[in-house]
């Protein structure tokens, strides 16, 4: 009887949040010149470059 109570209480937690998120930003990395360039999706142009070093990639 716990079970099912404790799924449905998280499968709710879950769902509640999913709403919320909106995303107006894109990180894409940049392997070859070792930095993550973030981009404002509503003009696609690039707002800022991050130097993170070790060839990110994902």
């Amino acid at each position: 009887m716990r079970i099912p109570v404790l799924a449905a209480l998280a499968a709710s937690l879950c769902l509640a949040g999913a709403g919320g998120a909106s995303a107006e930003e894109a990180f894409v990395t940049n392997q070859l010149s070792d930095d993550l360039m973030v981009v404002d999706l509503s003009t696609a142009r690039s707002v800022a470059t991050i130097p993170i070093g070790g060839k990110p990639a994902g």
